[in-house]
């Protein structure tokens, strides 16, 4: 799942992925598998504007 998004899935997206699918998995689990995998969700950062 997390490669099939490029890598955009953290931890919570993929927990509410899972739950769509009908899997009831802790977010906490999630976390600690991507940790020990070495995987990290893309950051999405805000614009910032100076006016």
């Amino acid at each position: 799942m997390f490669e099939e998004n490029d890598g955009n899935y953290g931890y919570r997206r993929i927990h509410l992925e899972l739950g769509n699918r009908g899997y009831k998995v802790n977010h906490k689990r999630i976390q600690r598998i991507m940790k020990k995998l070495g995987l990290k969700g893309k950051k999405v950062l805000e614009k910032n504007t100076q006016v």
